[in-house]
């Protein structure tokens, strides 16, 4: 296994740039005047002329690569980028870490991909501007990876909680992508007129959420697969009894077999 830790380069983004031109400016995602992307971890098998696809996944509030990387980082999802490299050997996986912001709902300076004030209003009063610039950064990582050799239709974008709520807005990408995975999530920026772009009306969705989840309720999960429903996405809704705000084996089997069902060998 290859662990490609400078596969781009760190990224420094001044404020000004976390507006998307025509948009109105939202509340700032932070007071910093930057954000510093660190340079995201990439793991592949073999000869990177033999990959053919590729997986983008983002973590949660407080996490990073290393997380879901490393095999001792002590989360419940730890080793999950081998575990599944073993089993995809013709995919990329890359695992970018979100850089530190101030959240409001901790109080502190942490990783994330964009403010969050409470738990409860989880999709009411949102980060329009921190959303944004995250999705632009993702929306990078897939070009990276588009440049690269691998199109846009063989990568798969997914996360966990405030990644797995970014992974969502890249259905509104203009890149056709070959699934989008939300773990433990929900619909950001949902009253927008587009949620899915033309491009990606057919694309694979999975949502899966833990019944029991107390970090983003399970009703957020419900809601947002019912949503997707409602305008004809092909969207998957998995629940796990009893779980909380976390992941369970037969989740992350779930999200193997998804994986692979949206990135076959070619």
């Amino acid at each position: 296994m290859k662990v490609l830790r400078n596969f781009q380069q760190r990224s420094t983004l001044t404020s000004k740039s976390l507006v998307a031109k025509g948009v109105p400016r939202a509340r700032p995602c932070c007071t910093m005047a930057q954000l510093n992307y660190p340079a995201p971890t990439v793991l592949e098998k073999g000869n990177p002329d033999e990959v053919d696809a590729a997986v983008i996944y983002l973590h949660g509030l407080g996490d990073s690569a290393n997380g879901w990387v490393n095999e001792n980082s002590g989360k419940a999802w730890a080793g999950t980028g081998p575990r599944l490299l073993s089993q995809m050997p013709n995919v990329r996986f890359v695992f970018p870490t979100a850089p530190e912001r101030p959240c409001t709902l901790k109080g502190q300076v942490l990783t994330g991909w964009y403010d969050i004030h409470s738990v409860e209003g989880i999709n009411t009063r949102e980060d329009a501007a921190g959303l944004r610039e995250s999705q632009r950064f993702i929306e990078e990582l897939v070009q990276t990876q588009v440049a690269s050799g691998i199109p846009s239709e063989r990568i798969l974008v997914g996360g966990f909680s405030q990644g797995g709520a970014v992974s969502l807005l890249m259905l509104r990408s203009k890149m056709k992508l070959a699934g989008v995975l939300g773990m433990s999530t929900y619909l950001p920026l949902w009253e927008e007129d587009t949620i899915i772009s033309a491009e990606n009306q057919g694309t694979p969705i999975l949502i899966c959420h833990g019944d029991d989840d107390q970090g983003v309720l399970y009703k957020y999960g419900q809601q947002t697969a019912e949503q997707l429903q409602r305008i004809g996405a092909n969207v998957g809704f998995k629940v796990y009894a009893g779980m909380g705000h976390s992941t369970c084996d037969q989740e992350m089997a779930d999200m193997k077999d998804f994986i692979a069902k949206c990135l076959p060998p070619k």
